[in-house]
């Protein structure tokens, strides 16, 4: 991976089932389809979160990007999003949508294989 883009987005009032029916089951395919991206994973919001503060957006994509120049996957993607090979459904609040690319600054760190018991998790 070379990149990331982030999408935040919203559906239209009522619409999260179709949202999300359209958007896993065709717009994850199709967006795979475009030169650049390579793979892409789904999430909601959860309940549990650092503040108070509401959240604007309910659901995030992350697509990974495996080509090195973004403006040419930039460019792909905006021709291709709309057209018969990329459909948008209205369920989506195109209002309520960000997408954004991200460079990553770092190699990916993982946490020690052997963490102490100090600190137990719980539910």
């Amino acid at each position: 991976m070379k990149h990331i883009l982030l999408v935040l987005s919203n559906a239209v009032e009522g619409g999260d089932d179709a949202f999300n029916t359209w958007y896993t089951g065709t717009h994850l395919p199709d967006v795979l389809k475009v030169h650049g991206f390579s793979a892409a994973q789904r999430f909601r919001i959860s309940d549990t979160q650092m503040n108070d503060n509401a959240a604007p957006y309910k659901y995030l994509a992350i697509y990974e990007v495996d080509e090195e120049k973004l403006p040419a996957v930039k460019d792909a993607l905006a021709s291709t999003a709309g057209t018969d090979a990329m459909y948008i459904d209205p369920a989506l609040d195109s209002n309520a949508t960000v997408a954004y690319f991200y460079s990553p600054i770092t190699g990916r760190v993982q946490a020690q294989a052997n963490k102490s018991a100090a600190q137990p998790v719980t539910a």
